[in-house]
């Protein structure tokens, strides 16, 4: 899963305009990103976050963390796709997958569609999360906790690394920011980067989501980047425009062996061709552009 927007002193709140009511999400002290929501589909509180479920007017249903927006029904194909697919077509048939977070089951569901993928681990902390995504945002994990080749561990990430023996050809981190009061306060730092290799097989792929890569709010993505850099020896940031988040959004790509810039889109569209079909985003074209940063962002 991924959070979105930033963690203010004031809370978030919802205003009336007309017939139609507002949840309004602060991405700074002075601008703010509204959605029309029509109904509440559900609210509660797990022992880690606040869980919401609003019915929006424009982007569906949108799953809300603590305030900050984490996915919705009409785009979430596009972070999810941009997070899995371009890691598992950069490995090569990766038979081991684990997956950091993402407790909507879209990060699994997009990880088994690969075909040599034969055990993908998924863990996350917060097990109502991922009750409430089966009952309320069905279509997310599309019946692949079922899929028997899923293994769901509802447990703490770094837990489960430092106890793991398992090696992994691909790890996928969906986890949330690190900010204050979150179940990842205490995770995404170098230490735990470099748990997270001490996991993976030689020539494995680690990718994660990461925060904001727009102008004026890529300071987190670039920390990770800085991070990074100091355990990979190949660092790729990637970047997405997503519509409901109305924000461009980081993602990061590593390996001591394997560089996506060097898979061409034929290669791409040759390993997707099997699934193609059901992809509404990704493919040759998409991976190339990905990996094509603003000038300012090169470095």
């Amino acid at each position: 899963m991924l959070s979105h927007g930033l963690n203010l002193e004031a809370p978030l709140t919802s205003k009336k305009s007309g017939c139609h009511q507002f949840y309004v999400e602060w991405q700074s002290p002075d601008s703010a990103h509204f959605h029309g929501v029509g109904k509440t589909v559900y609210s509660g509180k797990s022992p880690y976050q606040t869980i919401e479920i609003y019915q929006t007017l424009k982007f569906g249903k949108l799953l809300v963390l603590d305030g900050d927006p984490q996915s919705s029904e009409q785009d979430e194909d596009i972070y999810h796709e941009v997070l899995v697919h371009p890691a598992l077509v950069t490995c090569s048939d990766p038979g081991a997958v684990l997956i950091l977070g993402g407790g909507e089951g879209a990060t699994l569901r997009e990880t088994l569609r690969h075909k040599s993928v034969q055990k993908a681990v998924m863990v996350d902390i917060d097990e109502l999360v991922v009750q409430v995504s089966k009952e309320f945002l069905p279509t997310y994990s599309s019946g692949c906790f079922d899929d028997p080749r899923s293994m769901l561990l509802i447990q703490d990430a770094k837990v489960f690394l430092e106890k793991t023996v398992e090696q992994f050809d691909c790890v996928i981190s969906d986890l949330t920011e690190p900010y204050p009061d979150t179940p990842t306060q205490a995770l995404l730092s170098e230490g735990f980067f470099r748990l997270i290799k001490s996991k993976m097989k030689p020539g494995g792929v680690f990718a994660m989501q990461a925060s904001h890569s727009g102008r004026g709010m890529h300071h987190l993505h670039r920390s990770y980047v800085g991070m990074l850099k100091e355990i990979w020896k190949i660092v790729r940031p990637y970047h997405a425009f997503i519509p409901s988040f109305y924000s461009d959004w980081g993602f990061i790509l590593c390996s001591d062996l394997l560089d996506p810039l060097k898979v061409s889109a034929e290669q791409v569209n040759g390993k997707v061709s099997s699934f193609s079909k059901n992809l509404r985003y990704y493919d040759g074209a998409i991976h190339q552009a990905l990996f094509t940063l603003p000038k300012e962002f090169r470095s």
